[in-house]
């Protein structure tokens, strides 16, 4: 009897039902897959035993890792502040491309960026997925799951158009708050609905002493609470641009030590990303 071990499996996604099967990136590693069945013991009077178990609505949960090529994964699952869930099956596959199992109508709920400058590009995405799929099949695909992953190449933080600092390190997080939604007879859930958009980050920014002076200390920082300046941080993973709209600082901490630069760690809050 031979064992399962990770290093001998891959895998892919495709649109929900498609057969154009594609790569999340390089490098891909599935960090947990979950499900539950929802269990309901029923007693009986006079047994201390349950007298029956029924399982309720079924909820699936998946997490996966990679080092993107491009950022075309997140236009696939959706990931935006006017886009619709993106439903796609997720397959494992073996060296053969043999199906080992199939994650049924799968949606990412979060997606989560980081990188510091010169450093590859992670992605981590979080989901759920309607039920799985034994059947034995084989799939094919032109996309591979090898070549070369994003770097983080450049980053600035604009305030009114204007340069107000360069970025040194991100992460950035976003909330899609996907709602299954379950109908009577079915344990299944029938469609996903998309409820508030949430975008957070952090990052550590490069200031001059003008800059600090005049964006962050007046507009940033400043104390009037009617008047806090909203800014912008636009990242460039390699060939692909990845911008942050309209945020606004939430905490922001930095320390002052001589001879070395002043670096501004803030976590803010994003209105809209594009990609």
């Amino acid at each position: 009897m031979a064992y399962m071990v990770g290093h001998g499996y891959r895998v892919f996604y495709t649109g929900d039902g498609g057969t154009n099967w594609n790569s999340f990136g390089v490098g891909t590693r599935v960090s947990s897959l979950g499900a539950s069945n929802n269990v309901e013991r029923i007693f009986i009077l006079g047994q201390r035993e349950a007298g029956g178990l029924v399982p309720l609505k079924f909820e699936g949960s998946w997490s996966i890792e990679t080092f993107p090529r491009n950022l075309q994964v997140l236009e696939d699952f959706g990931f935006g502040v006017q886009k619709e869930a993106g439903i796609n099956d997720i397959v494992i596959v073996d060296d053969a491309n043999s199906v080992v199992r199939k994650l049924v109508s799968a949606v990412a709920q979060r997606a989560t960026l980081s990188a510091r400058q010169g450093e590859i590009v992670r992605l981590s995405l979080d989901g759920l997925y309607k039920k799985n799929d034994y059947t034995t099949a084989t799939i094919t695909t032109d996309d591979s799951d090898e070549g070369t992953p994003l770097t983080f190449a450049d980053g600035q933080v604009t305030i009114d158009g204007i340069t107000a600092g360069i970025v040194q390190s991100f992460e950035v997080s976003i909330n899609m708050n996907a709602n299954p939604v379950y109908g009577l007879g079915s344990r299944f859930f029938k469609t996903v609905v998309l409820q508030a958009f949430e975008a957070e980050g952090r990052a550590t920014i490069l200031t001059t002493q003008d800059e600090y002076k005049s964006f962050f200390g007046a507009k940033i920082l400043n104390d009037d609470t009617t008047d806090l300046g909203l800014f912008d941080i636009t990242l460039q993973l390699g060939s692909n641009t990845l911008t942050l709209t309209a945020n606004l600082v939430n905490e922001i901490t930095h320390s002052i030590e001589p001879n070395e630069l002043v670096l501004l760690d803030i976590v803010f809050y994003a209105k809209k990303v594009t990609f």
